[in-house]
């Protein structure tokens, strides 16, 4: 299997969250797989941050220019 610089192994992931679990490090655990509503959602909250950054550097511009 090919594996790029951003790619994890899951069953690596598994085996540090278990061996977490035998000192009570971790309680408990739990793995979901990401649904498009969560991605959307992220992705407009990001849109409305860089929106909202741009309105005050906007607001800063005319103040400089006043």
């Amino acid at each position: 299997m090919n594996s790029s610089k951003s790619s994890f192994n899951l069953g690596r992931v598994f085996e540090i969250l278990n061996a977490r679990q035998e000192p009570k490090i971790i309680e408990s655990y739990s793995v979901t797989q990401t649904t498009l509503e969560q991605i959307f959602v992220q992705l407009a909250g990001e849109d409305e941050d860089l929106s909202s950054d741009q309105d005050q550097n906007n607001e800063q511009i005319v103040e400089k220019i006043d």
